[in-house]
């Protein structure tokens, strides 16, 4: 149903990306180096993406992960990391949003995610939450703008980097 609402919501095709997708997912997150260097120390690979694919958060399903793509004319301009009901019921975690570099300041995820609180909202979710690093200044500005509110500082242990990261928990309620 939430593709559905986003489908009505959206002057955007959305699609459920699949590794199928692959080298489409990769060519836009490859271009936002900047982005990548808050996480890992390499340029973010094939298998990056294809882990980010699966990956799920403690306790959560598969069916809860929703990978999507948004599209203009079949050009990808936005990445949407989602996963419902998690950390609880009613509740959706936003692992990641990222906007084609070309696309960048034309408002593209500022309207999907407007269209995506929304839809969850009519789908009986009551907050979405998220986290970005706290050196990440360019993320923590468009959260802002969106009215997330900046919750908790912590550290969290990236692999990738083989270190902790300062991240800043966020929220909205819906």
């Amino acid at each position: 149903m939430l593709l559905q609402r986003l489908d009505f919501l959206l002057p955007y095709t959305v699609k459920r990306l699949t590794s199928a997708d692959v080298d489409e997912i990769l060519a836009l997150q490859a271009k936002h180096l900047e982005y990548h260097q808050h996480y890992q120390t390499d340029q973010v690979t094939k298998e990056d993406v294809l882990a980010e694919l699966e990956a799920l958060p403690p306790k959560a399903l598969p069916e809860q992960k929703f990978y999507l793509g948004f599209y203009v004319k079949d050009e990808l301009v936005v990445l949407v990391d989602l996963v419902l009901d998690h950390p609880k019921a009613n509740c959706a975690w936003l692992g990641l949003v990222m906007t084609e570099k070309t696309k960048l300041r034309q408002h593209y995820a500022t309207k999907v995610l407007t269209a995506l609180k929304a839809a969850l909202k009519r789908e009986g979710y009551k907050e979405l939450l998220t986290s970005s690093a706290l050196s990440d200044v360019n993320a923590q500005g468009f959260l802002n703008a969106l009215g997330f509110e900046q919750g908790m500082v912590t550290w969290v242990y990236d692999p990738k980097l083989g270190r902790d990261i300062q991240v800043v928990l966020r929220g909205i309620e819906l």
